[in-house]
């Protein structure tokens, strides 16, 4: 929260690169894969969500 206050927030577009390149990263092959990928869709789906909810007001 304090780095959003301090204008150090990525905005919605950029959070959901940042996102898609940490996805990218992820190998297929570790153990770890379906978990991290599912949390980091998880993240992006709740950016989209906020970002929604703001531009309905």
């Amino acid at each position: 929260m304090a780095m959003a206050r301090d204008g150090l927030a990525l905005n919605p577009s950029d959070a959901f690169e940042f996102i898609a390149e940490l996805v990218a990263e992820e190998n297929p092959a570790w153990d770890s894969y379906d978990r991290k990928v599912e949390r980091l869709l998880k993240l992006g789906a709740c950016i989209w969500s906020l970002r929604r909810d703001l531009v309905a007001r």
